[in-house]
């Protein structure tokens, strides 16, 4: 059996593989947009399934996400001060 944080028997938490289709769902942007901040680095990358077909892990897409909400509070909070 394993055990996961103080649970005996419990299955490991796997992270999530998602498509293109939903990574532009939950983020807003297009697929040119995506591939274009992944090449230069500032979208997680994506993971090869197969030949022809990637996903990207959802943790990371959901902490990509943070990270612009955090940049939008920090620049409010700059923006505020110097008022």
């Amino acid at each position: 059996m394993m055990e996961v944080a103080g649970i005996q028997g419990a299955a490991p938490s796997l992270p999530r593989f998602i498509r293109l289709e939903e990574v532009t769902r939950l983020t807003g942007l297009s697929r040119s947009a995506i591939y274009a901040r992944q090449a230069d680095g500032s979208f997680p990358k994506s993971v090869s399934l197969g030949q022809r077909c990637v996903a990207w892990i959802e943790a990371e897409v959901e902490h990509w996400m943070l990270g612009r909400i955090a940049e939008r509070d920090a620049s409010k909070a700059g923006a505020s001060i110097a008022a």
